[in-house]
Order: C-alpha cells, then structure tokens, then sequence
C-alpha cells in the first residue's frame, strides 16, 4: 500500500482523536492515570537513566512526562496525533 493511499484513514484517525481530547477532561478518559505506575517500572526495568533519551509515543495528556520531569529526566519527547491533547499536556506540565 502507498502512503497517499493511507491519507484518508490518517486524516480520519487525527480527526477522531481531536474530538476525542477536545470534548474531554482527561481523567474522563479510560485510559487516564492519575501515576503512571506501569511505565515507571518499565523504564526503570530496562535501566534508562535520567539522561536517556524517552518518547512517549501517543502520550495524549499522559502524567507521564511530569512525572518523568520530576524525577530528574531530562531528555523527553511526547508523540500524538492530536494537538489539542498535546496542548493540554503543556497547559498540565506548566514551567516543568
């Protein structure tokens, strides 16, 4: 398959995920962590320091770069779709 054939179903996905994020809080969402617990204990499992590179690849309005930031991280990317829940990951993180 090209990739001008999969446009439409991109275009799609971008939509749905920003009318996800726009017409939510993100603790209302099924996903939603209050402390990301698990990917904690992965990263720490596969022995990433504080120095390591991490993305956090569809990490939407995630508590996980804050909490990462937190604990001394510095070298952080988040991924989305959606740029409505990666503003609102800012607006969450403020002068972190």
């Amino acid at each position: 398959m090209k990739l001008f054939q999969l446009m439409p179903f991109i275009r799609n996905r971008k939509k749905h995920w920003e009318h996800v994020y726009k017409r939510n809080a993100p603790d209302a969402l099924g996903w939603y962590q209050d402390y990301p617990e698990m990917s904690l204990k992965l990263i720490t499992a596969i022995g990433v320091g504080v120095d390591g590179d991490i993305i956090d690849v569809g990490g939407g309005t995630s508590k996980l770069i804050g909490t990462l930031l937190d604990q001394g991280y510095k070298r952080l990317t988040t991924l989305d779709i959606s740029g409505s829940s990666i503003e609102k990951a800012k607006l969450n993180l403020g002068e972190k």
